[in-house]
């Protein structure tokens, strides 16, 4: 049981986590939709989980900057 409980923490932080930052994306890009914004933010966490550097804070903004 606890297992589960953490597993869904962890789902719930994936997505509150891209969902802030959508937000304040959409202080720039008001046009901006959720689903991108959720894609450029799993792929922006995917090398912090993988490699453990801080390269998806620079993916990130070189994403959306292409969108």
């Amino acid at each position: 049981m606890p297992i589960l409980v953490y597993l869904a923490r962890i789902f719930i932080i994936h997505l509150l986590r891209p969902y802030r930052w959508h937000l304040m994306v959409r202080a720039l890009a008001p046009n901006q939709p959720f689903g991108q914004s959720l894609r450029i933010s799993f792929i922006g966490i995917a090398p912090v989980i993988m490699v453990h550097l801080s390269i998806g804070q620079f993916a990130r903004p070189m994403l959306l900057s292409r969108a």
